[in-house]
């Protein structure tokens, strides 16, 4: 149902228990005049094919029932189009993307159907921005330049007309349970799977001006899109008629995002818990959540626990540290849910998105966890950002037999002295880089040894350096 620009939809399976429920509201069209993708081209009679976007971005509330998950509700965004027509393309690439702060993709094409002919690389894109408002049609004239490599979960496709040029880099990863999964079109014989999507894409924009395509406008990224790969683009190795059925999936798991694919109201209510854990002692939070509720500085306390044992360090510099810190995690978890259940599960920062980032200090999750640099003027104390008034507990006695030389709930050979949450730029004179080729390295060794040798003193010890710091050392070195 539609009442002016609100819709609300209704979707219900009810031999399979599922239903689906959403209010969509402020629609952002393709073009004002209501024009989509196709602009005039759309109106001549031997276009075998439409695609029509009628909105890049629409605020939505929703609540789906199933099953397996009970009944979960939250708000998020839409990209809301249709195809129709007397032919498909044998072979095609769509994509979209949205961002908070005004950045909207949107690009579909592959040989296109036009009467009796068919075009090679006939392609559709739209970018927006707050600077940007650019769409490239074959018509301009424009010209689109794919190359395709479906098997690594990677497009890179660039539209250049007479004085524009867009170069899109999209990379998802490939591997079985990681994002991708198949979807069915509708064939003369039925559905079946052909095609393969991911709404986990990592998506990059450049923006170029001028006849040769010379003068940056804008990089923009990106950091959940949607990629398919379809007909005759997929991996030879997708399934050719199988169609996966999410229903499958254990109601045990949980699945945890990364924290920039959270809502705005699903983020706070995250750190709202955390706000609960660092506020509440263990046994007054027992109380009123329940038994896995852990306070914040007990959790900390725990953790020094381990990494201080006389005998050695029980969580760290050996292969006890995936398996400890997994535990370690799912406690947090346990407890961030006893709090708030609806939270589903605690999210994750990737850094992959800031080690692609030419300064990945300016990273907007620096807004919400206050700035990666503290006052310098203030023992580098962090005084910004969403948890700007934790404080250090001090006098710990009751929850941890270890702190630092100022009674703080601190490690024994951490003598800082400031009470506040503090972070330096350099670890021993070193400024950190990240670096997310290695992640995919480690992955790439033989077991788990191996691994483990890899991850400790890249992945692991970056998020620390980078962050933590470690400064007034008598020497400094060339990299941490």
């Amino acid at each position: 149902r539609q009442r002016g620009p609100s819709q609300h939809l209704e979707v219900a399976f009810a031999e399979q228990g599922v239903k689906l429920e959403a209010r969509i509201t402020e629609p952002e069209p393709w073009a004002a005049n209501g024009e989509g993708p196709e602009g005039w081209a759309s109106k001549i009679p031997l276009v075998n094919l439409h695609w029509y976007v009628y909105s890049l971005h629409s605020k939505v509330s929703y609540k789906l029932t199933t099953p397996e998950l009970g009944t979960i509700s939250g708000q998020g965004s839409a990209h809301q189009e249709k195809n129709w027509g007397t032919a498909f393309p044998s072979s095609w690439i769509w994509g979209e993307a949205i961002e908070e702060n005004g950045l909207r993709l949107a690009f579909a094409g592959g040989p296109a159907p036009v009467g009796p002919v068919t075009l090679p690389n006939a392609y559709l894109v739209g970018f927006r921005s707050q600077k940007l408002n650019w769409n490239f049609h074959p018509q301009d004239p424009a010209m689109f330049y794919p190359r395709i490599e479906a098997c690594e979960g990677k497009l890179e496709l660039t539209a250049a007309s007479a004085n524009r040029l867009l170069k899109i880099t999209v990379e998802a990863d490939p591997e079985p349970g990681q994002g991708f999964f198949n979807v069915g079109g509708p064939t003369m014989e039925g559905f079946k799977a052909d095609s393969v999507e991911s709404y986990l894409a990592k998506i990059k924009v450049e923006a170029y001006s001028g006849p040769l395509h010379d003068h940056l406008e804008e990089v923009a990224f990106f950091r959940t899109g949607a990629i398919e790969f379809g007909g005759g683009y997929r991996c030879p190795a997708a399934a050719s008629d199988l169609i996966t059925n999410v229903t499958n999936v254990d109601s045990k798991f949980r699945i945890r995002r990364e924290l920039r694919s959270l809502s705005t109201d699903e983020r706070e209510r995250v750190f709202a818990a955390m706000d609960v854990m660092k506020s509440t002692s263990t046994k007054a939070g027992q109380q009123r959540y329940g038994e896995n509720f852990v306070s914040y500085d007990e959790l900390v306390a725990q953790h020094l626990t381990n990494a201080a044992s006389p005998g050695c360090d029980e969580a760290h510099l050996g292969p006890a540290f995936a398996m400890y810190h997994r535990a370690f995690l799912l406690k947090f978890e346990l407890s961030l849910l006893a709090v708030d259940p609806d939270i589903g599960a605690v999210p994750y920062w990737d850094y992959n998105v800031e080690a692609k980032m030419e300064e990945p200090r300016n990273s907007e999750i620096w807004n919400w966890f206050g700035s990666s640099e503290g006052d310098p003027n203030d023992g580098h104390a962090v005084k910004d950002g969403r948890f700007a008034d934790w404080k250090i507990r001090a006098d710990a006695s009751d929850i941890s037999n270890y702190s630092n030389s100022y009674g703080l709930l601190r490690s024994p050979w951490n003598v800082n002295p400031s009470r506040h949450i503090t972070r330096h730029r350099y670890s021993c004179g070193s400024e950190t880089r990240f670096d997310a080729r290695v992640w995919k390295l480690c992955t790439q060794t033989p077991d788990y040894l191996a691994w483990y040798a890899c991850i400790d003193p890249t992945v692991h010890t970056w998020a620390h350096s980078f962050l933590g710091g470690v400064w007034h050392t008598e020497r400094n070195v060339s990299r941490v």
